[in-house]
């Protein structure tokens, strides 16, 4: 059995002894679902292939987590419209020549560069997922369709 790792995935261990090692994990479960916290517990040991992919120093480990916990609000947090209590993205995560970054979605929306490369960003989500789920492709059909539909528009509108 071959391993690899994901289309833009920042892991630099060797899929061809991390692939085994989480199998390894996942038998030893006899059945039952192999969660987070035994893949760290077995990464945790010096010897195992995993060890190297986590950071071991405490405060560097917690300023990283940190950091997710600031990404995980941004991306949480929703404006609501008072008067039709629709609820939008307050933020939108933006890589454009000027800004690498989050905005709010009004300065995305008003702005070109930075509303293509959103919705670049977004489509390059869903092909990744589209990726990712190919067992369902059937069943994914008409989203690949209507994701299609909106490249061509956007074209269109360039």
């Amino acid at each position: 059995m071959k391993f690899a790792w994901a289309e833009g995935s920042k892991i630099s261990l060797d899929p061809g002894s991390a692939g085994p090692e989480l199998l390894r994990l996942k038998r030893k479960r006899h059945g039952a679902e192999l969660k987070r916290r035994h893949v760290l517990e077995a990464a945790r040991v010096e010897s195992s292939p995993l060890h190297p992919q986590f950071k071991w120093d405490d405060a560097e480990a917690a300023e990283l987590y940190r950091l997710e916990q600031a990404g995980y609000l941004l991306r949480s947090i929703l404006v609501v419209n008072e008067a039709t209590n629709e609820a939008t993205h307050l933020f939108a995560h933006v890589t454009a020549s000027t800004v690498d970054g989050y905005m709010t979605t009004a300065e995305v929306v008003s702005d070109e560069e930075m509303r293509q490369a959103a919705l670049g960003e977004i489509l390059a989500q869903i092909d990744g997922l589209l990726r990712r789920k190919s067992e369902l492709k059937v069943a994914l059909l008409p989203i690949q369709r209507a994701v299609a539909k909106v490249r061509q528009k956007e074209l269109a509108a360039t």
